[in-house]
């Protein structure tokens, strides 16, 4: 019997007891991209890949019309490995589809401003894993947001600037993460957060920046630009306060998720 019990373990798990591979996929929880909640999943020791695509900007509109789609969310990956069982929280980023409501994708894009029958499209979310905590400091792998599409006439109909990669694309004017030059990791509008539209702008439905490690800018009746993406332990922040888990095999891509955002685990590997 007990001959028996050891062949089966060893054909269902490789022949050394070993914890077979898994793959987690996570995908936007909440209803119209502007809400939504934390997803949890406990994990085994060992090492797992993180993927992480943020979610798309939302489109600018002018009345019943589609001015500029927003731009596409980035996508970043990485190993981390786990050296006893830990729970993980798993954030995944909205693609604001609302045209009336003024708030941002969710987790991190920011929010609008609704002017006569123009709306701005709000930034897409980031999407994002956490260990040790539900914080922004405890993100090891995130993707950025893409920016949300202008809705004025003649130039500034204008496409949302991607989410990065470890920079986020500018926008027409002041939309990358710096407000006017090269973004990257440790720099933009807010850690975490696209930058909104201020009340002190009403005159203009400019499109909103997305989320993402660091929130990219907008501006004055343009489009937002793209969150950037991060990769925990692999690019150096000087500031030294960010998460301790270190991150193998990291890399990033600029633009390419359309929709909500998603995450993927697997793993053990």
């Amino acid at each position: 019997m007990k001959a028996a019990l050891k062949a089966y373990q060893a054909g269902l798990f490789g022949g050394g007891g070993s914890v077979p591979s898994v793959v987690y996929t996570f995908t936007y929880n909440g209803t119209n991209g502007l809400d939504g909640s934390s997803q949890s999943q406990l994990l085994p020791a060992g090492t797992f890949k993180i993927e992480c695509w943020g979610a798309e900007g939302g489109v600018g509109t002018n009345g019943a019309t589609e001015c500029s789609p927003g731009g596409l969310g980035g996508y970043a990956t990485g190993e981390v490995s786990l050296a006893a069982p830990t729970t993980v929280y798993v954030f995944v980023g909205g693609f604001p589809v609302s045209t009336v409501d003024p708030r941002g994708g969710w987790n991190g894009g920011g929010w609008v401003i609704n002017r006569f029958d123009r709306v701005g499209g709000g930034g897409g979310g980031g999407s994002d894993v956490r260990i040790g905590g539900t914080g922004y400091d405890d993100r090891v792998v995130v993707g950025g947001g893409g920016g949300g599409g202008a809705a004025e006439p003649g130039v500034f109909n204008s496409n949302g600037g991607y989410g990065g990669g470890l920079v986020g694309e500018r926008g027409y004017y002041r939309g990358d993460q710096t407000g006017g030059g090269p973004g990257g990791q440790d720099t933009g509008f807010s850690f975490g957060h696209g930058q909104g539209i201020p009340p002190s702008y009403p005159d203009f439905a400019r499109g909103a920046g997305g989320g993402g490690w660091f929130g990219g800018h907008t501006s004055n009746a343009q489009y937002g630009g793209g969150g950037s993406s991060y990769i925990g332990g692999v690019v150096s922040i000087p500031e030294g306060n960010f998460p301790v888990v270190a991150v193998a095999n990291g890399s990033t891509t600029g633009g390419v998720r359309s929709g909500h955002g998603q995450v993927v685990i697997t793993g053990p590997l």
